[in-house]
C-alpha cells in the first residue's frame, strides 16, 4: 500500500442519511460522548440526526464553536470538560468545529499537557478518538491529520496521526442550508486544496490524479451551486471534491498561496477559503513547475476571470506597511517547503499587490 494511503484505514460514510444508516458504528464506539459544534448544526438537521443515533448514550453538547477558533476557546472547552472523560469526541460542522475537536481530543487524553503543547507533536502519541459529521464542503478536515487554530492573532497548525478522524459522515444534504458566502468560501477552499496539492513538491503520480479529479469537480460545480444552491447534485459533487482534496493534502500539504491568506482572515476578517485562494492566479505565474500549464488549461488559460465570475470582491485595501509585513512573515513560512520555485519577500509582496489591484472594489 502507498505509504500515505495507510492513514485512510478509517471508516468514511458518504451519502444521504448516512448517520441513520450506520448508527451502529457510533453505538459501538462507547457510551460517553462529547459533541463539539456551533449553532448551525441545529438548523441543518445534523445535530438532531446525531442525537437520535446516540439515543441512550451519555451525551454532552458544546455548541459555542466560532469561526477560526483560538487557543483561549480550546482551553475553555478543555477546562469545562476535563473531568468528563468521554469515550470519543464528535465534531459537527466545518473546519472550525473539527479543528477544535481534534485539539480537545489531544488535551483530554493527555491531561498533563498545556494547550501550547499541541504544536509539539513529540509531546504526545495518542488522543481521544475523533468522529466528524461534515456540514460544509471545504476544509477536508474530516479526513486530515491537521488542526489550525488562532494563536496571538496568527493562524498556527499542528498535524498528528492520532487526530485523523476514526469515522467521518458526509451527508451533503446538511450543506443545503449554507448561505452564498459560506458556500463560496468553502468551495474555494476545496478548489485551492486541489490546485496546491497538484503543484506541491510532495505530490506523487497518485496524488496528482486525485487532485485533478477534485479540481475538475470543484471548478465545474462551484459556479453551479452558487447559481442553484438547492440543487442537491451540485452539493454532492462539491462534497466529493472536498473529501478528495482533503485526502491528498494530508500527504502533500498546501503551498505558499494558502498561507498568504492567513493574515487576510485574522486581521481583516476575510473568510478563510476566499483568503486562501485569492493569490492563486498570481502565484501560479511564479511557481516554477511545468504542471502550472495543466492548471491553466483546466481554467481555459484564465484563472483570474474564473474568480471574478464567481463574484469574488474585497472591500478593503491594506497599507503598503501591512503588505510588507505580511510578505516578510510569508517569506519565512513553512509552506515554502512544499512550494515549487523560490519565493522571497519581494515576490510575495508583488503577488499581494496584484491581488488587491484586481479584487478590491
Amino acid at each position: 500500500m502507498n505509504g500515505w494511503l495507510s492513514k485512510f484505514r478509517r471508516k468514511y460514510f458518504f451519502g444521504e442519511e448516512v448517520i441513520k444508516k450506520n448508527k451502529q458504528i457510533l453505538t459501538n464506539m462507547g457510551t460517553r460522548v462529547l459533541v463539539i459544534t456551533g449553532a448551525s448544526s441545529k438548523r441543518n438537521g445534523a445535530l438532531n440526526d446525531v442525537l437520535e443515533a446516540l439515543h441512550g448514550k451519555e451525551v454532552v453538547v458544546f455548541n459555542r464553536i466560532k469561526e477560526n477558533p483560538d487557543l483561549s476557546l480550546v482551553e475553555s472547552v478543555r477546562q469545562e470538560f476535563q473531568n468528563y472523560n468521554p469515550d470519543f469526541i464528535l465534531a459537527i460542522g466545518g473546519g472550525s468545529a473539527m479543528d477544535c475537536a481534534k485539539a480537545i481530543a489531544v488535551l483530554l487524553e493527555n491531561q498533563s499537557l498545556v494547550v501550547s503543547d499541541l504544536f509539539n507533536p513529540l509531546r504526545y502519541s495518542k488522543a481521544k478518538p475523533v468522529v466528524c459529521v461534515s456540514t460544509t464542503s471545504g476544509s477536508g478536515s474530516k479526513v486530515t491529520p491537521y488542526s489550525v487554530l488562532v494563536v496571538d492573532g496568527r493562524k498556527k497548525g499542528f498535524a498528528h496521526e492520532a487526530v485523523v478522524p476514526k469515522v467521518a459522515f458526509i451527508d451533503y444534504r446538511y450543506s443545503l442550508t449554507l448561505d452564498h458566502d459560506v458556500t463560496l468560501s468553502t468551495g474555494l477552499d476545496a478548489l485551492s486544496h486541489a490546485v496546491e496539492s497538484f503543484l506541491s513538491l510532495k505530490s506523487d503520480p497518485l496524488t496528482e490524479q486525485i487532485s485533478l479529479q477534485a479540481l475538475k469537480l470543484a471548478k465545474e460545480n462551484l459556479p453551479r451551486v452558487l447559481q442553484s444552491p438547492n440543487e442537491l447534485e451540485f452539493r454532492k459533487n462539491m462534497a466529493v471534491a472536498s473529501v478528495m482534496a482533503g485526502m491528498v493534502i494530508s500527504h502533500t500539504g498546501t503551498t505558499i498561496s494558502h498561507a498568504m491568506g492567513n493574515p487576510l482572515t485574522t486581521e481583516k476578517g476575510l473568510k478563510h477559503g476566499v483568503a486562501a485562494s485569492l493569490s492563486l492566479p498570481f502565484c501560479l505565474e511564479l511557481y516554477e513547475s511545468s504542471k502550472t500549464e495543466t492548471i491553466k488549461r483546466i481554467f481555459g488559460g484564465d484563472l483570474l476571470s474564473y474568480f471574478k465570475a464567481l463574484g469574488v470582491r474585497l472591500n478593503f485595501t491594506p497599507t503598503e506597511v501591512e503588505i510588507e509585513r505580511w510578505a516578510e512573515e510569508m517569506g519565512k513560512d513553512f509552506h515554502l517547503k512544499n512550494t515549487p520555485g523560490r519565493f522571497d519577500k519581494e515576490k510575495i509582496a508583488e503577488a499581494y499587490r496584484k491581488l488587491f489591484e484586481h479584487f478590491t472594489v
